[in-house]
């Protein structure tokens, strides 16, 4: 089978060779929509990384049988045109836990004891004479994490690992996450809140692992900031599209929050004038949060198996849209026919 490969996956290169060992990978001249059409039309897999996957395109694949990308969220996959055309999506769903949890704690050490804010005054014009204002009481004196209240919005796999690891640092845990009862959560080492301005009142750090859906979206809006502590912190290591971020820019320059780390941005790759840029109090990372030596070639081995077991007919794990099964054999049974 034709296995569609738009660009080399050069960070990932275990991927295509997995699949390479028993299908053909073949690429596009491009990744824009028309280009993404024309390549897909005789490929029988799709692996799409950094690229928009639209109605049009899924329509042009009339011998898809799976698209997928190895990134764990599909929101730039459209899920129900997937579903409606009978095509399974897949992702790395369920495996980026170590990874993402670590960075969002070493966000909230970076954040509480100021030490990216540090570094860059100490390599710029006042140099050594910043110190002090890092050890003033008055001025920006770091907090320790240790007892303070953490509050997680999604209690997933990523979101319960960080949990563990805040509560390993002596903090009180506190979730928001509408599918999970108190119950699971509490099993999850977090005290349940029904609503995200009732959680944001009582945190110091707002941790956010939820996926971009439409009820996520602007998930962080004015109303929630406003809710929060003067000494809170925001930190965004799920998707871009959860914060709103022209809200978060105010909130910040009125004081209304100590601070904030994002990792995801609502238009990435971010532009060069983007205000986010020019923000005191916010530390910006490119997108790198589940990015690890071990997590590379973890999600790469199971992406690709992801992958092949759907070419063979099997249900992988990790279906970003499950309700497709029973479509998608019949759409398989009139392919390989």
């Amino acid at each position: 089978m034709r296995v569609l490969i738009p660009t080399p996956l050069t960070h990932l290169p275990l991927i295509a060779e997995i699949i390479g060992t028993r299908h053909e990978i073949v690429s596009a001249p491009g990744t824009s929509e028309a280009d993404l059409v024309a390549a897909v039309a005789d490929a029988d897999a799709f692996v799409a990384t950094g690229m928009d996957v639209t109605p049009a395109v899924l329509a042009a694949g009339a011998r898809l049988q799976v698209v997928g990308t190895p990134q764990v969220g599909v929101d730039r996959i459209d899920l129900a045109a997937a579903t409606d055309a009978g095509i399974p999506v897949i992702s790395s769903q369920g495996l980026a836990a170590t990874a993402v949890a670590e960075f969002a704690l070493g966000l909230m050490l970076s954040l509480s004891r100021r030490i990216a804010q540090s570094d860059r005054d100490l390599r710029g014009p006042a140099h050594w004479s910043s110190r002090p204002t890092y050890a003033e009481p008055t001025m920006r004196l770091g907090r320790e994490v240790r007892g303070s209240t953490v509050g997680i919005a999604g209690l997933g796999m990523i979101g319960a690992e960080t949990a563990r690891l805040a509560a390993a640092f002596g903090c009180r845990v506190l979730g928001y996450d509408p599918v999970v009862s108190a119950e699971d959560m509490a099993a999850r080492g977090a005290e349940k809140r029904e609503d995200m301005v009732a959680l944001a009142r009582e945190v110091d750090f707002l941790v956010l692992h939820v996926p971009l859906i439409p009820a996520t979206r602007h998930l962080v809006d004015t109303e929630v900031l406003a809710a929060m502590r003067s000494t809170a912190f925001v930190i965004n290591v799920s998707r871009g599209g959860v914060v709103d971020e022209a809200a978060l820019l105010d909130a910040l320059a009125q004081g209304r929050i100590a601070g904030a780390a994002l990792d995801v941005f609502e238009d990435e790759p971010l532009a060069d004038d983007s205000p986010l840029l020019a923000a005191d109090g916010l530390i910006l990372t490119p997108h790198i949060a589940g990015v690890t030596h071990e997590w590379n070639a973890q999600r790469s081995r199971a992406f690709a198996e992801r992958l092949l077991q759907v070419l063979d007919g099997e249900r992988p794990a990790g279906l970003a849209n499950p309700d497709v099964w029973a479509a998608f054999e019949a759409r398989r049974e009139r392919l390989v026919r």
